[in-house]
């Protein structure tokens, strides 16, 4: 899905930067960075929107819903859950 998002960002004319685990985080300030939620681990960013499309409530197991409240405390300023 990343990936996904990636390009599609891209393809509005968005500049996008991908944060991998083997490289640092040396992004642009006006780029928009796509991680997934292990990636997120101990960065920290001004805005963070995590997607959670396809999982149905029933589907979320504990461990998730901690992945998600993790990559949502990222955020210094404002996060948002989009399911």
């Amino acid at each position: 899905m990343r990936d996904e998002v990636a390009r599609r960002l891209r393809a509005a004319g968005v500049n996008v930067s991908s944060i991998e685990a083997d490289t640092a985080d040396s992004a642009s300030p006006d780029s928009v960075r796509v991680s997934t939620m292990h990636r997120a681990k101990g960065l920290e960013f001004d805005r963070v929107i995590v997607l959670a499309h396809g999982l149905e409530e029933a589907d979320v197991e504990s461990d998730l819903q901690q992945l998600v409240y993790v990559s949502m405390t990222r955020a210094k300023a404002m996060a948002m859950l989009v399911v």
